[in-house]
C-alpha cells in the first residue's frame, strides 16, 4: 500500500520536517521518495526507520558532493 502527502517545509524548519517523518515511521509509513512538495510513503512495520535530515554545504552535483553521497550510500 502506498500513500502520498503534500507538505511545504523551509530549510530552517528541518527539525519540524524530521519530526514529521519520524511520526509517519512510528505509524508504519516509510518514506519512499520525495518529489518537489510531495512525499511518497510505503506501508511497513512501525518504527522500522529513524530519519535524520542533513543539508549539504556542497552542491550534490559537484565533485565533492558526489563523493560525499557515494560515501553515504556505501555506509548503508
Amino acid at each position: 500500500m502506498q500513500r502520498k502527502e503534500h507538505r511545504l517545509y523551509f530549510v530552517w524548519d528541518y527539525q519540524k520536517e524530521e519530526d514529521w517523518l519520524n511520526q509517519r515511521a512510528a505509524e508504519g509509513w516509510n518514506l519512499g521518495k520525495v518529489r518537489l512538495l510531495t512525499y511518497f510513503f510505503e506501508k511497513g512495520e512501525s518504527n522500522s526507520y529513524q530519519y535524520r535530515l542533513e543539508y549539504l554545504s556542497e552542491n550534490p552535483w559537484s565533485e565533492a558532493g558526489k563523493k560525499y553521497l557515494a560515501f553515504m550510500e556505501d555506509a548503508e
